[in-house]
């Protein structure tokens, strides 16, 4: 099986979106 929990996808993307936010706020 292998389906990707939605918790697990959104819980990913919410991370990489933190990540993208902290990258631009530092090299402001």
């Amino acid at each position: 099986m292998h389906a990707m929990p939605v918790m697990y996808v959104s819980r990913s993307f919410c991370g990489c979106l933190l990540v993208h936010i902290n990258f631009v706020f530092s090299t402001i």
